[in-house]
């Protein structure tokens, strides 16, 4: 059965009896879905390659993102969040032929942010 990283869709993929799992920064995420708490994996100093090796994915949807808010203003965590982890995972994804999904972000809509259409054009305000 394919394997998939992420909780957003989660209900959606249980329901479909596909094994999901959760990988994050944040120790209790508020959005975790009920069904997932138990599968969900707490990252710590960047161990991703080594969560990606254990779980061997065959799809990984990738939500991460750092800068779309007011507050997450750390360089150094965008710069993590928006290049780094995604350089890794796109690698890895390669290296092991899994198919990935990079979902975004809406601060790469920027200034274009009230309900663009699919064609509209990105006008970042964020890294």
């Amino acid at each position: 059965r394919p394997r998939f990283r992420q909780w957003l869709p989660a209900r959606y993929l249980i329901k479909l009896k596909y094994e999901v799992y959760g990988v994050g920064r944040k120790i209790k995420p508020w959005r975790l879905n009920s069904r997932i708490v138990d599968r969900y994996i707490h990252t710590k100093n960047n161990d991703i390659i080594e969560i990606l090796n254990t779980l061997k994915p065959n799809v990984i949807i990738n939500f991460s993102a750092n800068g779309a808010y007011s507050f997450q203003d750390n360089f150094v965590n965008i710069i993590n969040s928006n290049l780094v982890l995604l350089e890794q995972i796109a690698r890895w994804a390669t290296e092991n032929r899994t198919y990935i999904i990079h979902a975004g972000s809406s601060s790469e809509y920027g200034f274009n942010s009230g309900g663009p259409s699919e064609d509209s054009k990105a006008i970042p305000n964020r890294l």
